[in-house]
């Protein structure tokens, strides 16, 4: 089995992105904390890596999520939910400082709008 979404590719063993990054299938379900709500740490991961982008980071969520689904007898039992919305909103706002750091005349004031963390927010901070 061989699905593609883009860069994405979801095989027999997980995601496999550009040919040579891959995301076990066994760990589809890992969780990160981020200011105290659990979201899908592969998801805000990999949107920190140079290859995911705001033109193809929403082709990752269809693979990450139809992977998900495909695994899902892999699934750690009694493995907490994640909040799909959080992580959404959150992998959003990383995008968003991404672009501005594509659209800035210089380097430096690129820079300088390149992952503030303090500036993420959860959805109804």
């Amino acid at each position: 089995m061989k699905i593609e979404f883009g860069p994405f590719v979801v095989d027999s063993e997980g995601i496999l992105i550009e040919n040579y990054y891959r995301v076990d299938s066994e760990t589809l379900w890992d969780l990160r904390d981020f200011k105290g709500v659990e979201v899908w740490d592969w998801l805000i991961h990999l949107t920190e890596k140079a290859f995911v982008t705001p033109e193809n980071y929403e082709q990752l969520n269809t693979a990450f999520f139809f992977a998900q689904d495909y695994f899902k007898l892999k699934k750690p039992v009694n493995k907490p939910e994640a909040s799909t919305y959080q992580t959404l909103y959150i992998q959003k706002q990383m995008m968003e400082q991404r672009r501005l750091v594509i659209d800035s005349p210089t380097l430096e004031d690129g820079l300088m709008a390149l992952y503030h963390r303090e500036d993420i927010k959860l959805l109804n901070d």
